[in-house]
């Protein structure tokens, strides 16, 4: 539980310097990672997608529409780091916690480990 709970802070700090650098949360921008909803309306986290040029306009219709939705991530060893000034938001979190993405593990206990949300 501690660990989710580290994971859940780290979160927390990316979506609020991904806040103050006046970036939207309901609005995807290139080098964002989204998420769409299933049928029934839920989050099918097995269906990600990286914005850029060509979807850009399709995927903010879609959050427009709330059949899509802007990630952060959820920081593992198996992470998915947008690109753009939010990939570097989140880059410069993990660099000034450091965190080791490749073997992510809770400092002072490596036995455990989590892969984290957004798969690579």
């Amino acid at each position: 539980m501690f660990l989710h709970a580290y994971q859940s802070y780290i979160f927390n700090i990316i979506l609020s310097r991904r806040i103050a650098a006046g970036l939207s949360i309901i609005e995807a921008y290139e080098g964002d990672v989204v998420c769409f909803k299933n049928k029934a309306g839920m989050p099918d986290t097995s269906w990600l997608q990286k914005v850029n040029a060509d979807n850009l306009d399709g995927i903010n219709n879609l959050i427009v529409r709330g059949r899509a939705f802007v990630t952060a991530p959820l920081v593992g060893y198996g992470t998915l780091f947008s690109e753009g000034k939010q990939g570097e938001l989140e880059r410069e979190v993990i660099k000034e916690l450091n965190i080791d993405t490749e073997g992510f593990k809770v400092p002072g206990m490596p036995e455990i480990a989590s892969k984290g949300f957004a798969e690579r």
